[in-house]
C-alpha cells in the first residue's frame, strides 16, 4: 500500500522563481549554493526545492557538484558524472528506505503479537 507524499514542509516553487534560478545561472557555470542564497534571498531549502520544481531539467546540481549549473551549458563528462552521482545517492536512499520499512513490519508484527 502506498500512500501519497505529503509535502506540508516543502518549500513551494513558483515558475518566475525557477526562471529566475536559471537566469541567476546564465552563463556563470556551477555557481554556489551560498552565493545563490544570497543574490536570490533564498534557503538552501528553497533553492533545492527550485532546482527539483524544475520539471525541464535546465537547473542541474548533484552530490558532490560545486554548486547550481544550467545543464545546457555543461558539457557531456560533466552531465555523466551527475547522473552517476544521482543514481548512487538513489540506491543508497533505497537501501535506507528498506530498512527503514523492515523497522516498520517489525514494529506491526510486534504490536499484532500484543493483541
Amino acid at each position: 500500500m502506498t500512500q501519497p507524499e505529503l509535502d506540508l514542509f516543502r518549500p513551494r516553487a513558483e515558475s518566475a522563481q525557477i526562471e529566475a534560478l536559471a537566469a541567476a545561472l546564465r552563463g556563470r557555470g556551477f555557481v554556489p549554493a551560498k552565493v545563490l542564497q544570497r543574490e536570490l534571498g533564498c534557503s538552501d531549502r528553497q533553492l533545492r526545492a527550485l532546482a527539483e520544481a524544475d520539471l525541464q531539467g535546465r537547473i542541474v546540481s548533484w552530490p558532490g557538484s560545486p554548486g547550481y549549473a544550467l545543464g545546457d551549458e555543461c558539457d557531456v563528462p560533466t552531465l555523466r558524472r551527475g547522473a552517476e552521482a544521482t543514481e548512487s545517492q538513489a540506491r543508497l536512499m533505497l537501501g535506507r528506505a528498506k530498512r527503514i520499512r523492515r523497522a516498520l513490519e517489525r514494529q506491526v508484527r510486534q504490536f499484532a503479537g500484543k493483541r
